[in-house]
């Protein structure tokens, strides 16, 4: 009777050619996400609507838009940093669209901190241009906060006097976002929500306007 064969060593060459075959494979994911798959689609859930339809976050792209885009994000997430510039920008070329911002702090006390200033500075209208501010800088200490809020024209001592007075609805409305985020199945932001599909982690543009 034949021996049976020796298994074939696993040397730095076949180690390097499984790494490169999982690259491929992830980019190859990659650009097919980005191009031509929409999202996960939830329309057959009920809760997926309620979660859509909720009302009172901050709103910024085409507040009559007819598409309804939902953003959960943090300050401290790096992907956010990449992935929501990109939607802002595909937003603005659509022209249609509806953003609410639906923020998840998720890194602990800075990025608490920071959602709630930013939230507490919707009613001077600036929020759009507050969270984009954060998400562009490197820090979230009050003082790059403050100057995010003065650099949209805002007024930084009504933000925390905002604060102070609306703490209970601020945090109420941060818990029902990480709610949401569990509702979704969410491991972590970002996560975009385009009408009916859910669109998670990193995306593009394209990625964007085929979901719009």
């Amino acid at each position: 009777m034949d021996k049976a064969a020796a298994p074939k060593p696993f040397t730095a060459k076949s180690a390097l050619t499984l790494a490169l075959a999982v690259a491929a494979g992830f980019a190859l994911l990659t650009f097919v996400r980005q191009n031509y798959d929409p999202g996960e689609d939830l329309s057959e859930h009920s809760w997926a609507e309620d979660i859509i339809a909720a009302e009172g976050y901050p709103v910024g792209g085409n507040p009559s838009g007819d598409v309804t885009v939902l953003v959960f994000s943090d300050y401290a997430c790096a992907i956010c940093r990449i992935s929501d510039p990109e939607l802002e920008r595909a937003a603005k070329a659509d022209g249609a669209v509806r953003i609410i911002y639906r923020l998840w702090p998720v890194f602990g006390p800075p990025s608490e901190r920071a959602a709630r200033l930013a939230m507490a500075s919707a009613p001077q209208g600036i929020f759009s241009e507050v969270n984009a501010s954060l998400l562009s800088g490197r820090s979230l200490s009050d003082t790059s906060i403050q100057s995010a809020v003065e650099s949209a024209g805002g007024d930084w001592g009504n933000v925390q006097t905002n604060l102070a007075t609306n703490r209970e609805a601020i945090d109420a409305q941060l818990s029902a976002n990480h709610a949401a985020a569990f509702r979704l199945s969410l491991q972590g932001t970002p996560a975009y929500l385009v009408g009916p599909y859910l669109l998670r982690g990193k995306s593009n543009s394209r990625a964007f306007t085929r979901a719009f």
